[in-house]
């Protein structure tokens, strides 16, 4: 099955600018939007498969999706959390404060919101948690979760101004929310809060709205969507 090698590309430039950034955030203050761009690509990329799923048999095979999204994502974080836990148990047991939390919530999807809900701060120094880089898989599950759902009620009011409407609505909300939930001088900061939520603030948007289009003017029968790729 044909792929979109070029956002392929996007996607691993993304990548090189997140990790440039945390190695040197004063020279490339900008690198985190690599996040964006990535949440964005990947996003697009996931409600195309599930649109041509939707284009050939006219529903979602959820039975065949949850355990392909599973293996994407499970068998590293297996093989990550011992590796961490027992390097922290064999030279640093500070780091294994509230270890048990991290790797629950981790493995549920929830990471983000356990984050949030304890006031941390991605770059808190004096009590760092040792999965926070994690907040991205569980933006990632819970996008996998809520995806499906929102890419069939967009199928099925294609043929209607509704579906351009319902990504915009998305978008709006999660901007107001993040607006909502942040306080001035108080974590966490707005660009954080905005990488945990689920939708990923305007990103999402901007990903949903290509979803959007693609399944309010784009084709309507199989053969249309032949070329879609499976992701």
């Amino acid at each position: 099955m044909k792929r979109f090698v070029g956002l392929d590309g996007i996607k691993g430039l993304a990548l090189i600018a997140i990790v440039l950034y945390h190695c040197m955030q004063q020279r490339l203050p900008g690198g985190f939007y690599g996040v964006d761009v990535f949440f964005t690509v990947s996003g697009f990329l996931i409600a195309v498969s599930l649109i041509r799923s939707l284009a050939k048999t006219g529903s979602l095979n959820l039975v065949r999706y949850i355990p392909k999204r599973a293996v994407r994502l499970y068998p590293a974080l297996f093989l990550l959390i011992p590796v961490i836990v027992s390097v922290g148990w064999l030279f640093d047991h500070d780091i294994l404060v509230s270890i048990r939390d991290q790797v629950i919530t981790v493995l549920l999807g929830c990471y983000n919101w356990y984050a949030i809900a304890g006031g941390q701060s991605y770059f808190d120094q004096m009590n760092p948690q040792v999965f926070r880089h994690l907040w991205f898989i569980g933006v990632l599950m819970q996008f996998y979760v809520i995806v499906p759902f929102i890419v069939w009620l967009m199928w099925k009011l294609r043929q209607t101004k509704l579906s351009s409407l319902i990504p915009l609505g998305l978008a709006a909300f999660s901007s107001i929310a993040m607006w909502v939930m942040y306080v001035p001088q108080r974590r966490p900061h707005p660009r954080l809060l905005r990488h945990r939520y689920p939708q990923h603030g305007p990103d999402a948007g901007c990903g949903s709205r290509l979803v959007g289009h693609r399944s309010s003017v784009g084709p309507r029968s199989p053969e249309g969507c032949a070329d879609a790729p499976h992701h």
